[in-house]
């Protein structure tokens, strides 16, 4: 079972400061032992970890999405909007594949984003230009939750067969 906590940030000018700021309140959801909050850290490639647990983040619109995992997971989120028929066309060329729909344009943007977030030490312009050595054992699965479109990428093995949970997070000053 993965787990997807939300936190609500659409009346949040600093999304980032709101979704840190909660980040204790998911630590503590997950069942992660006090201890290992003191201990939050970045890696090299930016990523947040505690102890062994990788936190991973996404911004969409009105919230952050957050995975705590043992295991090393990629995670991307955007709010599903009308896409210009260009931007849809330059993102088809780039990524050499026939997008016809903004649902089209939204799973092939958030697996490209997601996988980039996975290997932790890559942009966005490794992936678009084609500068990211693929691991063919890599699979991206996509959920739409309240307008959002996300997705998650991992091994096979870490992401085969499993269901999404999403807990929201308490909205509470901290």
């Amino acid at each position: 079972m993965l787990t997807i906590y939300t936190i609500d940030i659409k009346d949040s000018q600093l999304k980032h400061v709101t979704a840190h700021s909660h980040l204790r309140q998911v630590l503590a959801m997950s069942n992660i032992p006090e201890r290992l909050t003191q201990s939050m850290k970045r890696t090299s490639g930016g990523k947040l970890k505690a102890g062994e647990y990788y936190i991973n983040i996404s911004y969409a619109d009105d919230y952050a999405f957050v995975m705590v995992t043992k295991r090393k997971f990629g995670i991307d989120a955007e709010k599903i909007k009308c896409k210009n028929h260009n931007v849809k066309l330059l993102l088809s060329k780039m990524l050499s594949m026939k997008l016809s729909s903004d649902l089209d344009f939204y799973k092939a943007w958030t697996a490209m984003e997601s996988e980039v977030k996975y290997y932790g030490n890559k942009g966005l312009f490794d992936a678009l230009m084609g500068n990211m050595e693929k691991n063919p054992d890599l699979q991206t699965i996509h959920i739409i939750y309240e307008g959002n479109m996300i997705a998650i990428t991992s091994t096979n093995k870490n992401i085969e067969a499993q269901e999404v949970l999403f807990k929201k997070c308490k909205d509470e000053t901290v």
